[in-house]
């Protein structure tokens, strides 16, 4: 099942589109970039102490100005929708990085998130999801996989979606996204030393993998047990 989505993807270092094709989108990003970048560390430093690192450490870990930097900013349009039962503005998931901080408008509804559910690779039936409305002003921030490793599983991954109104009209969602994430040559291993140590892009990519290989499993599923009730009602026809 495909998001209903489309979202554009920036770095620090990015090629920018120029100011001829869209005035002052640099200058504007690139501000509220650094921004992010303030408000993040702040956060991954208390993190950082309540694990019995150093204050600085995750800021290290992350480096969004050096080469290796994996940490990005995503601009998201859901489009307007009406009758959506049975699919899907984001599918239920935990995002991959390390801390997400996630900026709405009100009236843009369509977050959910479900407590206590760990796993990005599990799609069970009965969970249950407490709608989370849209504010503008207020940050949703969001535990990733990458930090919840890095942790020893002290922190936990949020398991969350996004969803359209199954009966009825669902505006424009727009949101902005902020996704940080380790380095690739940053050496990530929890306190407790749990796991061996491993770098930031090589648990990246197998993380990555393991996810989309979940994702194409699982539409592989659906589609099969579509396939036989769509079978079954055929014979029945035919019957």
């Amino acid at each position: 099942m495909v998001d209903q989505k489309e979202s554009f993807w920036m770095m620090k270092r990015s090629e920018w589109p120029s100011d001829n094709d869209v005035p002052n989108f640099r200058e504007t990003t690139s501000k509220f970039i650094s921004k992010c970048e303030g408000i993040s560390d702040k956060v991954l430093s208390c993190l950082s102490v309540a694990l019995g690192f150093e204050e600085d450490y995750f800021r290290k870990g992350m480096g969004i100005d050096e080469e290796d930097s994996l940490t990005q900013l995503r601009l998201i349009h859901y489009m307007a929708s009406e009758n959506a039962a049975g699919t899907w503005r984001a599918g239920p998931h935990t995002d991959i990085g390390c801390l997400t901080l996630l900026f709405q408008r009100d009236g843009e509804d369509g977050l959910e998130i479900c407590p206590g559910r760990e796993s990005s690779h599990s799609y069970g039936i009965g969970d249950t999801f407490t709608p989370l409305p849209a504010q503008t002003g207020p940050i949703v921030v969001n535990i990733g996989d990458m930090l919840m490793a890095w942790s020893d599983d002290r922190l936990k991954a949020n398991f969350h979606r996004v969803r359209a109104k199954d009966v009825g009209k669902s505006p424009d969602r727009y949101s902005i996204a902020y996704f940080n994430t380790g380095r690739k040559g940053a050496i990530m291993q929890g306190p407790g030393k749990k796991n061996p140590p491993i770098t930031c892009g090589q648990w990246f990519n197998e993380a990555t993998e393991r996810q989309f290989g979940a994702m194409s499993k699982r539409r592989q599923e659906v589609a099969l047990k579509e396939d036989g009730k769509t079978a079954t009602a055929t014979v029945s026809a035919a019957a």
